[in-house]
């Protein structure tokens, strides 16, 4: 690994200060570092300064300055072109983001020289449809009985996004939706619920977790389907393969729904929309200390505390 890429948190001055000081350490051991900004200008014969597109090719491992959601960020920036993350957590939580300021360096040498831990996280691809001619339009509120599996050829593919965490749609107003879900075509159920989350095992301990998800391990090929705040007892979490396909509709045309992506993209889910989830072709490859999965979460959410 030779060039080393540098992402910080927007606006950020002290996100700003710590990029200069590893930048010049790296450039002071003969790294080529890359960061991003206007190619047109150059700071430094020995920087390379590219735009969000070029970024994952130009770099051999990206170092991010920020919080988790600055993580995510650089996520959907690298993650297709095999470019591990190292996260240097200058936010407040840190769990995707590990190493503290003053670790930076040591941490960024082990990583170059091959000593530091790289794990690979599964990530899932979202897929937004909707119908050419919409569902029935029936009566406000009333529930739309459509057909649970539309073909491609009656829908329209409005966006596909990435994630690493999670798929989230959730109500724009103060009242619940209704949703269908299933997978590979087969019926979950059909929830009344404020919204639906589909979590990658990593996005298991972020929005899921708070909603009373699952905790699945980083390494599990699996996906949490978890409704928020379901008007029912009934209605619980169900762990899904990563083989399979979720989809989930919105069944009903009497509110409006926001859907996110990583909590950084967002797109208006309307009655007939429907999206699919499917695992990604590339995980994420995150360089990570030797601990445990649960030894960090004790140290970051005060997992088993009494």
């Amino acid at each position: 690994m030779t060039r080393v890429g540098l992402l910080k948190k927007p606006g950020s001055e002290d996100d700003t200060a710590s990029l200069e000081s590893l930048s010049a350490w790296l450039r002071g051991g003969g790294y080529k570092v890359v960061v991003l900004g206007d190619p047109a200008s150059t700071p430094a014969d020995d920087i390379v300064v590219v735009d969000e597109s070029e970024i994952g090719r130009a770099c051999d491992l990206l170092v991010v300055l920020g919080g988790d959601g600055t993580l995510l960020r650089a996520c959907q920036l690298v993650a297709d072109d095999d470019v591990p993350l190292l996260g240097v957590n200058l936010g407040n939580l840190g769990f995707l983001t590990p190493f503290d300021r003053s670790e930076a360096q040591v941490a960024l040498q082990r990583a170059l020289e091959g000593e530091l831990p790289l794990e690979e996280r599964m990530r899932i691809v979202m897929r937004l449809y909707r119908r050419a001619e919409g569902l029935p339009a029936g009566r406000q509120g009333a529930t739309a009985r459509g057909p649970a599996s539309p073909g491609p050829d009656a829908s329209t593919l409005l966006a596909e996004r990435s994630a690493l965490n999670d798929v989230a749609i959730t109500r724009q107003v103060v009242r619940p939706l209704d949703f269908r879900a299933s997978l590979d075509e087969d019926p979950i159920a059909e929830y009344k619920a404020d919204g639906i989350i589909v979590a990658t095992p990593t996005g298991s301990t972020a929005y899921n977790l708070a909603c009373g998800g699952p905790v699945l391990m980083p390494g599990l090929a699996a996906m949490a389907v978890t409704p928020i705040s379901p008007h029912a007892l009934t209605h619980r979490p169900v762990v899904v393969p990563a083989s399979g396909t979720v989809r989930i509709e919105l069944i009903s045309d009497a509110y409006p729904a926001i859907l996110s992506v990583d909590g950084n993209w967002e797109h208006p889910f309307v009655f007939g929309d429907y999206i699919e989830v499917v695992r990604a072709q590339k995980p994420l490859k995150l360089f990570r200390p030797r601990k445990s999965h649960f030894e960090i979460m004790r140290e970051k959410l005060a997992w088993g505390t009494r």
